[in-house]
Parts: C-alpha cells; structure tokens; sequence
C-alpha cells in the first residue's frame, strides 16, 4: 500500500479486467517465487495440467494421517504450507506406501450463519497432491471422510489468486458466498509476508498502549506496509441424508 501505492482492490481489479477479457490471472507475490518455487512451479504445472506422473486414485489406498506426517507433506508440496488447524487427515497411499495425496479437515468453530445446518460441521482446509496428477484423488479423500465421520455440513474455500474452484464443483459443493481481499503484513525489506493473526493487538500488549494505538498504527509505527489477495470463492456441502434446512 505504501511502498507501491496500490490499494486494496488493485490485485482483484485486476484479475477481473482479466476475466472480463477471457483470461484467467493467476497471481503469484514474489515471495512464494523466491522462497519456494518449485512449489510454484508444481502448482502452477497441476493448473496446466503438464505432471509428467500420472496415478489414478483406484490404484492408491485411502488411510488417515498423523498431523505430523501431514503437516510435513503440506509444508513440501501446497501453497500456503502447513496446516496446524486440520484435525482431521485422509491421505492417499500407493503399493510401496508412498504419501502422494492428502486432504485435511478442522471441526467448524464459530461459523454461526450456517448452524441452523447442524452441530456437525467442518471446515476442508487443506488438499494437496505430491506434484503427480491424481485423477479421482480428492474424490477418493472426501469419500472416505465422509463414510467414516458423522457431519451435516462442510464448506471450503478457493483462494481466488490460484483457483477458480472447478474443484470444489467438481466434488458437489455449491457456491455459497464471495470473501473480499484480505491482506497480509509485509515487513521491511519487502522479503516476505506475515499472516495479520499473528500480529493483533493483543501480541502488542506489553510494548505498546493497545488502548490508544490501533493495530494498524502499531504495525505502521514499526515500519510494516500491507499487501492485499483477490479474494476467496466460498463453497458449502450439505449432508442430505439429515434432510434439508433454509439457511
């Protein structure tokens, strides 16, 4: 915002300016290049459709996994990384018991607008394949979830920025809401990005007067500019076998 003058639109005005031409804008910041790129070069190669490996899902075996085998997998081959939140992670094994597929899930907390669904809610936080194109593989993950837990309703998220969802569609979910951009702290030197969680008010207590100064003042104070993201696509699924609820 500061560095670059660019507001909070200006990464989702632009990939709409994109659509609206007939083209798909993948956004990648120059951190996720410069720090990991064959994780990007991996995406980027699973949007495309180029693996060079190729597994169906009817040749692996569906098994759960610790957190800690899962979190390492994310760390090596999604994105966003690890995933502490998951509670939940359903992995997909080949004959020589290699990992090349998982799917995690947290139990819903404080999803209020989509209670009147039931108790039995969860959040699908996390999927992600080893590099190799998987077909049926986050078929395969979600149906396990589902035949071995009690739940009323999931829901997910694209990160606009790479994603259009196709997935999630292709699984079942509906569209359900549009999260505008949320942004992350860049500290100086412009090296990297820092999620906004980890810098709320509250961390700040006992350096700064939290009653006086707002977090963005604070994060100003200490040299800290924003960036923003596009947006995310929102997607839910309901279990029909619990009947159908208005929400």
């Amino acid at each position: 915002e500061k560095f670059g003058q660019k507001n909070k639109s200006y990464h989702e005005t632009k990939m709409k300016l994109a659509n609206q031409k007939g083209y798909r804008l993948i956004t990648i910041f120059s951190d996720e290049w410069i720090l990991t790129p064959e994780k990007v070069k991996n995406t980027l190669k699973q949007i495309f459709g180029v693996n060079n490996r190729t597994i169906y899902a009817r040749k692996t075996q569906a098994l759960e996994v610790t957190s800690k085998e899962a979190n390492l997998f994310y760390e090596q081959n999604h994105m966003i990384g690890g995933d502490s939140s998951g509670s939940i992670h359903i992995g997909l094994y080949t004959d020589q018991l290699e990992l090349v597929a998982c799917m995690s899930f947290q139990k819903s907390r404080g999803f209020n607008r989509h209670q009147k669904l039931g108790d039995k809610g969860y959040n699908l936080v996390r999927y992600s394949t080893n590099g190799a194109n998987i077909p049926g593989g986050a078929s395969k993950c979600l149906s396990y979830f589902k035949k071995k837990n009690e739940w009323d309703f999931i829901f997910t998220y694209a990160d606009l920025r790479w994603s259009e969802g196709n997935l999630y569609k292709t699984l079942g979910f509906q569209d359900d809401d549009v999260d505008p951009p949320a942004f992350y702290y860049v500290p100086p030197g412009y090296e990297t990005r820092e999620h906004r969680f980890n810098h709320r008010k509250k961390a700040y207590k006992d350096i700064f007067d939290i009653e006086v100064m707002t977090e963005k003042e604070i994060m100003d104070f200490q040299g800290y500019d924003r960036i923003w993201d596009c947006g995310r696509l929102r997607y839910l699924m309901v279990n029909s076998q619990n009947g159908t609820r208005n929400y």
